[in-house]
């Protein structure tokens, strides 16, 4: 509105307060239990029916992230109005979009294709 021009940092700050909004703490505990699987190596694989219910909530909060997210962007631009100036925020707001349909297709995939859960997996989740 002072006549800069939107750059990619700004267009983050808008992706990173949408996402911090709808998933809060719940993004530190999937890191953790993402890190302590793939690099402590332990803890149960993440498969199973559980899992895929767990991811398809997890996009549907991606998709509210992006709701949030790109009209925050949308916005920027309308105020702006100047193409020229909101030009980076386009490009991120395009990439996002190309990302939300991509996890909407591992997310099916997901639903579709559920792999069986491991006794093991079971018995850590029941507590049996």
């Amino acid at each position: 509105m002072n006549g800069a021009t939107a750059e990619v940092p700004h267009a983050i700050a808008a992706v990173y307060i949408s996402v911090s909004l709808v998933f809060g703490k719940n993004m530190i505990n999937w890191a953790d239990d993402r890190f302590r699987y793939y690099v402590m190596k332990q803890g149960p694989k993440p498969v199973g029916l559980a899992y895929s219910k767990n991811y398809a909530k997890n996009w549907l909060k991606h998709l509210l992230s992006y709701i949030i997210g790109t009209g925050i962007l949308y916005l920027l631009v309308y105020l702006i109005n100047d193409r020229s100036r909101t030009e980076a925020l386009d490009d991120v707001i395009y990439i996002w979009t190309i990302v939300i349909i991509i996890d909407l297709i591992n997310c099916v995939s997901y639903c579709v294709a559920t792999k069986k859960e491991s006794k093991s997996y079971l018995t850590i989740k029941l507590g049996a």
